[in-house]
C-alpha cells in the first residue's frame, strides 16, 4: 500500500483555530502532516494536533510542540514505533493513528498567520 498525499487546507491568512471534518484512517498505521507558514505575527503562534475522533469528542495524540511564531515549514508525524524528532520532523508521536480522526490547526491568541496544511497517510 502506497502513502496518500493531500491537500486539507490551502494557503490562506487565518486569525483562529480551526479543525478538519473526521478523517477515515482505516487503511493506514500512521500520518505525516506539512504545515507551511508563509507569513507570521510573530505572536500567539500555532499548533498542530491529530485527534482522534470519538464521535463529536476527541482526543489528543500529540501535544501540537511549542507553538510556531515564524515562517517556514513543520512536519508533525503520528506513526508507531515513530523515532524522535530529528531530520526536518518538528514533532514525532510514536502510536497507532485510528481509525478515524482530525487535524486541528490552534490559533494562539486572534493575530494573523498565512498558511497552507497538507497531509499523507502511512501504510
Amino acid at each position: 500500500m502506497l502513502s496518500e498525499r493531500r491537500s486539507l487546507l490551502a494557503s490562506a491568512a487565518r486569525t483562529a483555530t480551526v479543525a478538519s471534518d473526521a478523517i477515515n484512517g482505516r487503511r493506514f498505521r500512521g500520518i505525516r502532516v506539512y504545515l507551511d507558514v508563509t507569513a507570521a505575527s510573530g505572536t500567539g503562534g500555532l499548533q498542530v494536533k491529530v485527534r482522534a475522533a470519538l464521535g463529536a469528542k476527541r482526543a489528543d495524540l500529540n501535544s501540537g510542540g511549542s507553538a510556531i511564531t515564524g515562517t517556514g515549514l513543520k512536519v508533525y508525524e503520528v506513526y508507531p514505533d515513530a523515532a524522535a524528532a530529528a531530520n526536518g520532523v518538528y514533532e514525532a508521536v510514536s502510536r497507532q493513528l485510528p481509525s478515524e480522526f482530525d487535524i486541528q490547526v490552534v490559533a494562539g491568541d486572534g493575530s494573523s498567520y498565512t498558511y497552507s496544511v497538507d497531509y499523507e497517510l502511512l501504510p
